[in-house]
């Protein structure tokens, strides 16, 4: 069930055919998303989960309870798959909204 879009403290990187974003609750910079409330969640979770790759030996993301900001300005807890390998080499992207950033490089989803 779409819940609407929000954000989080943090920064978003590119990492080529995706993105990555890291959580900082002290950074002054957004991640822009969505959030879905999914209504079987422990069936739903495992599917995401794999797709994410957070059971890999070396993963590129582990999943994370954020603290977020509806569009609304309601705060509330959600899980997030957040990148977890190291970023000096990866491009940022300033805005914190990959679409805004594929349109931007006049790339498609």
């Amino acid at each position: 069930r779409w819940i609407g879009q929000a954000r989080f403290s943090g920064t978003l990187f590119d990492l080529g055919q995706y993105p990555g974003a890291i959580y900082d609750a002290k950074s002054t910079t957004w991640v822009h998303g969505e959030v879905w409330e999914l209504t079987d969640f422990e069936k739903v979770i495992v599917s995401l989960d794999r797709y994410e790759g957070v059971h890999l030996r070396k993963p590129d993301y582990v999943r994370q309870e954020v603290q977020v900001e509806l569009e609304t300005g309601e705060e509330i807890l959600a899980w997030v798959y957040l990148f977890c390998k190291p970023t000096h080499a990866l491009r940022e992207i300033p805005h914190g909204d990959y679409r805004k950033w594929l349109s931007e490089s006049k790339q498609h989803l």
